[in-house]
């Protein structure tokens, strides 16, 4: 306007939508300053929580797998070697159910080879036992 004409969007648009249109810009430039440099932490971000559910996987097998070693090395308790087999059956059900991107799937995958391995001692336990 200091030259003597409108700007362009008071030259194209009508009056009312050049007005809407330059406040839009007014708050659309900021929030894009601001919104792209986080958008590139999204990742990090995504990365970090899956590591946190994966760590609190781990934390309950390593739990499990406290609780059964006294089993593998001489103590005899049926009872507690299936109520154990019971909880790691469980704990597989509920690591199955979890959603894992596509692109991580290597540590899921390790996770239930760990659970597997476990179970599979378990049971050579119980039958060792029941066969004695």
């Amino acid at each position: 306007m200091r030259e003597g004409q409108p700007s362009f969007l008071y030259r194209y648009l009508p009056f009312w939508l050049a007005v809407w249109v330059g406040r839009l810009l007014k708050i659309m430039i900021p929030l894009l300053a601001i919104g792209l440099p986080l958008a590139n932490y999204l990742p990090s971000i995504i990365n970090l929580k899956l590591k946190v559910r994966m760590a609190k996987a781990y934390f309950e097998l390593k739990k499990i797998e406290e609780e059964a070693t006294p089993l593998f090395f001489g103590e005899s308790d049926i009872d507690k070697l299936l109520r154990l087999q019971e909880k790691i059956n469980q704990f597989e059900l509920e690591a199955n159910q979890m959603k894992i991107p596509a692109m991580q799937t290597d540590s899921f995958f390790n996770l239930k080879q760990n659970i597997v391995t476990l179970s599979d001692r378990l049971r050579n336990r119980l039958n060792e036992i029941q066969g004695k």
